[in-house]
């Protein structure tokens, strides 16, 4: 007996240090590519009744640029994040400053807006990129700082965790001497996993391969409470990072409730750690989907890349150990009915910019693709499973098939989807006169929970956003103001 849990703990070690290995471990039984037959479904009128009903709506924020970037809920509360750079209305506390600052808010079922907390630094400027809530209540924000208005920008990586209080209770930083940037997070089962980009290979990422390009990474992280202090502290478990002759990142992260956890990266590489993914499209922006269990290990990959440039940077693992990808594409000349190419071959396009749907079963072959676009530019910003069915929200231009109800420039939507893809069950239509965007979605309790931007005060915002207002951006462009969130059963 002694010698049998001498080997166990022998194996147990020997896996473990295969996590900590930086770099995608691919060995010849993880499938790539395997698409035989998938289902296509291309946009149809409503042929079911509401498959959700309004419970609450309206805005927050401050009376200045206000961004929601990120929402995730649990056990009936939901966390939204984002950037604000104004210390007025629902972000009176704030602390004043002239660099824009990151925020935390809590939110019930019925739409109170519980608490808010902000993350700010006197000399830097934030930007919160995403939020996970974890099961003792609390929440993990990411993102990165950067010194504003410098042309020399140096950005260094943060994760922050809050307990239910939204008190701060834990932060790290990642840094080298160049850029490094976190995008993405989604909570294990006893801390959390988050990806995204970085140029150094110094620093937090010394021993790193460096293929001459930005590259991508993820980190899963243990939060445990020290029994003596009462201290939350955080540990490194393991680290991957991707490197190529081309940009990458790691754009979104999701873990289901038996620690599968997938990744989205986003990528313009072929070479380096890139070399192992078979379908990647030299000198076009391209997407693997990678699936790994808790302790790092490559389960299965799948490459999404069309002839086009490829934006399928949104995934939500569902309960079934399988997940669902949304995101667009975009091609020069592409005109409605031709053909995506590439791993997506055989998948037609609608004009304009197209966004997509795709389902994948716990073995990673892809079950359904859904096209969720009209002749305009239509994009997918998040994804989430509703019950036993899916919702695509993100943003349209289009005046035909599903976005006939456009009200004007850019609106936001929300897609609720069958469970196969057959069908389309509601389309939630998010618009104003002004441009309007669905920015992240997240489901607790059979409650989906919409966070956005909007600088309309009319359409489906009449009476709702009560800081709206268009303001000056870069290079002469212009800005919405107003966060808002609505609350569907």
């Amino acid at each position: 007996m002694a010698l049998i849990k001498s080997l166990i703990s022998l194996i147990t070690a020997f896996l473990f240090s295969l996590s900590l290995m930086p770099g995608p471990q691919i060995t010849e039984n993880v499938p790539g590519n395997d698409t035989p037959g998938f289902k296509s479904f291309e946009p149809e009128l409503l042929t079911a009744s509401p498959a959700v009903s309004e419970v609450y709506s309206a805005s927050f924020g401050s009376t200045a640029l206000d961004r929601v970037t990120g929402t995730d809920s649990r056990s009936g509360v939901t966390f939204v994040c984002g950037v604000s750079n104004k210390a007025d209305g629902d972000f009176a506390g704030a602390v004043s400053s002239r660099y824009p600052y990151g925020f935390i808010g809590k939110f019930d079922t019925s739409g109170n807006l519980i608490n808010v907390a902000f993350y700010a630094d006197s000399s830097l400027a934030v930007h919160v990129s995403d939020v996970c809530a974890l099961r003792n209540g609390g929440a993990v924000i990411c993102g990165y700082t950067y010194s504003s208005g410098n042309q020399n920008v140096k950005t260094t990586a943060f994760a922050a965790a809050y307990d239910s209080d939204l008190e701060l209770v834990w932060q790290t930083s990642l840094e080298g001497s160049n850029n490094v940037e976190f995008n993405s997070i989604s909570a294990t089962a006893n801390g959390f996993v988050a990806g995204g980009k970085t140029n150094s290979i110094d620093g937090d990422f010394a021993g790193t391969d460096f293929f001459g390009s930005t590259g991508a990474f993820l980190m899963r992280y243990k939060l445990t409470v020290n029994a003596e202090t009462g201290d939350t502290e955080g540990t490194l478990m393991w680290r991957k990072t991707f490197f190529g002759e081309g940009a990458s990142e790691v754009t979104e992260v999701s873990v289901d409730g038996s620690n599968n956890i997938f990744v989205i990266l986003n990528t313009d590489a072929v070479t380096g750690n890139y070399s192992a993914f078979d379908g990647l499209i030299n000198g076009s922006l391209d997407n693997v989907l990678l699936k790994y269990n808790g302790l790092g290990i490559l389960q299965w990959y799948y490459v999404l890349a069309s002839e086009g440039r490829d934006n399928f940077n949104y995934v939500g693992a569902d309960s079934s150990g399988g997940c669902i990808v949304g995101g667009y594409t975009f091609r020069n000349g592409a005109v409605a009915g031709s053909n995506l190419g590439g791993t997506l071959d055989g998948i037609t396009a609608s004009g304009g910019t197209d966004s997509f749907v795709f389902r994948f079963s716990t073995d990673g072959k892809l079950s359904w693709h859904r096209s969720v676009s009209g002749a305009g530019d239509d994009f997918i910003t998040s994804v989430a499973k509703v019950g036993n069915n899916f919702v695509a929200g993100g943003y349209s231009d289009s005046r035909t098939r599903e976005f006939s109800a456009n009200h004007g420039g850019f609106d936001g939507f929300a897609d609720v989807i069958s469970s196969d893809g057959s069908r389309q069950l509601q389309m939630i239509n998010f618009g104003g006169s002004e441009n309007d965007r669905v920015n992240a979605m997240s489901v607790t309790n059979n409650y989906l929970f919409i966070g956005g931007i909007s600088a309309s005060t009319d359409g489906w915002f009449d009476g709702k956003c009560q800081y709206a207002s268009v303001q000056p951006g870069a290079a002469g462009s212009q800005d919405i103001s107003d966060c808002f969130v609505a609350i569907y059963s």
